[in-house]
């Protein structure tokens, strides 16, 4: 079995690059955002990715944040930078600033909106290979019209500069055949969070996370279970990646939209979106900040009060001024079906989360005690009822 071609592992936040409301990198915000990404743990970063906004600096703004993230991180974690664009001189240009700036390798999609054909695909990213600056390639064919399969990755991995694959796909087919077609030369990374566990299953090392932006600890600590096989530990993690990714979509928001809106929220140097994105409007950030409310992040106080209390049964919210409040409804696989109803019901109803005995015969009258939830004490009840196992 021949070794990884890198050592690189664990979490790399896809950064978002902070702009000012004039639109201008606010650069003090970016140095915040750095130092506090590596205190909550992660074990890398990724620079001017897509959740960085690339597309919307150009070539001096870009080399500028790739010199702040060099100089604040200061050898601490590796820094990746995204050196992507259309054409492939521009991109061999961007990765060799990379280099001399002493970034330790750069994270290149095949070039969007140029359509190439498959072998241009592989000569291009080769040619950006051969600058000798270690290669994170970044399959994202939502945002460029080129899929990188497992074919095409068997003609690309070859080249010894290529060290790391990011897929953010959502096949999990394709995205299995690829790591199990690279896993054993390539450093694979899942692009999507709620992937992770499959992919790690599968032989991936690591998350390139947008999500990290607005809970990294939840991120990093999802991680270090799957890579540990702490499974039933990370599964609290699962649900608040998955929640957020819920919120997003019900938002409306551009993704890069709401993981600034969230951050600003939450009190982290996310800054404002840049043109063409905008920022969102007061009811939208009205619903996001309320979803927010009702998710348990690590490390984050909500305002300095623990604001709501997930039961098996139950919500409990202290609302906390008068305004507008939205309740999603939704099953645990986010499935919507037709088929699913819910009864909600909301004021000072009532609820417990925990009964005794568990179990009983058929026909018997039990007398139950029902405790926890919104119980101040033990509550006695009779029951006589069919025979019913709730654990």
């Amino acid at each position: 079995m021949t070794e990884l071609r890198c050592d690189w592992n664990g979490v790399f936040p896809a950064a978002v690059t902070p702009f000012t409301p004039e639109g201008k990198v606010d650069e003090g915000s970016l140095r915040l955002l750095i130092d506090l990404f590596i205190s909550e743990g992660v074990q890398g970063l990724v620079a001017v990715g897509s959740t960085g906004e690339w597309f919307s600096l150009n070539d001096e703004e870009r080399l500028r944040v790739f010199r702040i993230f060099h100089e604040q991180v200061a050898g601490r974690v590796p820094v990746v930078g995204g050196t992507s664009a259309i054409g492939t001189r521009e991109t061999v240009a961007l990765t060799e600033a990379a280099k001399d700036i002493g970034l330790d390798g750069c994270m290149v999609l095949p070039p969007p909106y140029a359509m190439p054909n498959r072998s241009e695909v592989v000569l291009h990213l080769h040619e950006v290979a051969d600058v000798g600056l270690p290669v994170m390639l970044y399959n994202n064919p939502p945002r460029t019209g080129i899929n990188i399969d497992s074919a095409l990755l068997a003609d690309l991995v070859d080249h010894p500069n290529i060290v790391a694959f990011k897929d953010s796909t959502k096949d999990l087919y394709q995205m299995s055949e690829s790591i199990y077609a690279v896993r054993d030369r390539l450093a694979c990374f899942a692009g999507l969070e709620p992937y992770g566990g499959s992919c790690f299953s599968r032989g991936a090392v690591g998350i390139v996370s947008t999500i990290s932006n607005i809970c990294a600890p939840d991120v990093v600590a999802y991680c270090e279970h799957l890579m540990a096989g702490r499974f039933e530990k990370a599964a609290h993690h699962q649900e608040v990646i998955d929640r957020l990714y819920h919120l997003l979509t019900k938002s409306g928001a551009a993704n890069y939209v709401f993981v600034k809106e969230a951050m600003a929220l939450l009190g982290r140097p996310g800054g404002s979106p840049r043109k063409p994105y905008r920022s969102v409007d007061e009811a939208t950030r009205e619903r996001i900040r309320v979803g927010l409310k009702c998710i348990e992040l690590t490390g984050q106080d909500q305002e300095g009060e623990q604001a709501h209390l997930w039961s098996v049964y139950g919500l409990r919210f202290a609302v906390p001024a008068d305004g507008a409040y939205f309740v999603d409804v939704y099953d645990a696989r986010f499935s919507e079906q037709r088929a699913n109803f819910y009864r909600l019901k909301i004021g000072p109803v009532s609820f417990a989360d925990a009964i005794f005995p568990l179990g009983w015969a058929r026909g018997e009258s039990v007398s139950v005690e029902l405790s926890g939830g919104s119980l101040t004490e033990a509550s006695p009840r009779s029951w006589r009822s069919p025979a019913i196992i709730l654990a």
